[in-house]
């Protein structure tokens, strides 16, 4: 009786204390997750501001940087601009120094050299080198001299076009090559981009999903059943994964092949509504054979599919 009394009095203190203790864990703990929350609350709000500040940033450099490029030698006084102008000026001065002065030092030599004389007023009647053969080649010289000259200007804004093309390109290329890295910083854009992971790149996750499915070892059996799938579906992920899918030709184009695959996943709903789901499976079964089957054992199968092909297709 006193022993049971006493041992109980020493167990209910030491209940008391061992629930006293667990409450306590239990507000500390609760008021840890409280206090976590409010961290990691915070914490994000630090991060995303920062995040944001961060992309601002990147944003106005790359448009200061492109801006830099077009102001820059490159495009505003170009090397290779500057030697079409100086081949072109070297080959006139070397024509006129070597050939167009001593064909007029020629010309000048055809008429004599008159002496002013006040009281005499000379008239010059006889010209022995002023000969009629020699007025024509020179006249003919001049003339080649000339066309050699135009020619020279020709060839020039020729040149002169073609690298104009080609600047032209190269503007084209950086101010895409821009376009697409302001897309990865999404600066501007609410929800981010589709090329990075996280609440700001939600596209990339459909990314990553797709990806491990397509890794799935699983579904290894399904893909050789089902075709050319699995490489439709790698050249999506990698597609969705290129900066130049912002152009709205890449898009459209990406747009097609996801229209062609989700639309074949209704052929068997619409080839039941139509009654020809044992069409549907026997052209299964011939493609299956097709994909299994020997070289020397296409040939007879490949009617047989055409017929098929015919028959589920028929109204």
């Amino acid at each position: 009786g006193d022993v049971e009394r006493m041992i109980e009095k020493e167990a209910h203190e030491v209940n008391l204390v061992m629930i006293n203790n667990l409450k306590l864990k239990t507000e500390l703990v609760a008021e840890m997750l409280k206090r976590h929350v409010k961290v990691f609350e915070r914490t994000k709000a630090k991060w995303e501001a920062g995040e944001m500040r961060w992309r601002r940033l990147r944003h106005a450099r790359a448009l200061e940087e492109w801006q830099h490029l077009l102001a820059s030698a490159q495009f505003t006084d170009p090397a290779d601009r500057n030697a079409i102008v100086r081949s072109v000026t070297t080959e006139l001065e070397l024509r006129h120094s070597q050939q167009r002065l001593a064909v007029l030092a020629e010309l000048g030599r055809l008429a004599p050299e008159l002496h002013e004389d006040t009281q005499v007023s000379m008239r010059v009647t006889n010209l022995p080198d002023l000969k009629r053969h020699r007025v024509q080649s020179i006249s003919e010289q001049l003339t080649q001299l000339q066309f050699e000259d135009d020619q020279c200007y020709s060839n020039a804004a020729i040149a002169l076009e073609a690298h104009l093309a080609e600047m032209n390109i190269a503007m084209q290329v950086s101010r895409e090559a821009l376009r697409a890295e302001l897309h990865t910083y999404a600066a501007l854009a609410e929800n981010g981009d589709i090329f990075t992971r996280g609440e700001r790149g939600a596209g990339a996750k459909h990314r990553v999903q797709l990806g491990e499915l397509i890794n799935d070892v699983e579904l290894d059996a399904f893909f050789r059943r089902s075709g050319n799938l699995k490489t439709e579906l790698s050249n999506m992920v990698s597609t969705l994964g290129k900066p130049d899918l912002i152009n709205n030709d890449n898009v459209q184009q990406l747009l097609a092949r996801v229209n062609v695959v989700t639309e074949a996943t209704q052929i068997a709903t619409v080839k039941e509504r139509e009654g020809k789901t044992l069409e549907l499976r026997s052209l299964e079964n011939t493609l299956d054979k097709l994909r299994t089957a020997k070289k020397a054992d296409l040939a007879p199968l490949v009617p047989v599919l055409f017929h098929q092909a015919r028959k589920l297709d028929s109204q």
